[in-house]
């Protein structure tokens, strides 16, 4: 259900991962959705490998507590055109 990677030494990758799998099982329980249909990625890290990624992917370099992305491929269908809208909301930060 949850793969995670922990880069920095200040988490304590056992009771995050306890955290993560009790807020995670509640909310897909809360929304009555199969937790086998899902897969989550958690990366732990500090400030400032989150603030590169948030500069990287959101051209904002600075701290954020969450960054996400689609689980479904969203690039355009015929290369430099725009891709069309997603039906749903996805996460943003």
């Amino acid at each position: 259900m949850i793969d995670m990677i922990v880069e920095s030494e200040t988490w304590d990758e056992d009771a995050l991962m306890s955290l993560a799998n009790n807020a995670i099982g509640a909310t897909l329980t809360h929304l009555d959705l199969d937790a086998q249909s899902f897969e989550i990625a958690l990366l732990a890290c500090d400030d400032a490998r989150i603030a590169e990624l948030n500069g990287d992917f959101r051209a904002k370099p600075t701290p954020t507590n969450v960054l996400s992305w689609p689980s479904e491929e969203r690039s355009p269908n015929v290369p430099g055109t725009h891709p069309e809208a997603p039906d749903d909301i996805e996460l943003g930060d």
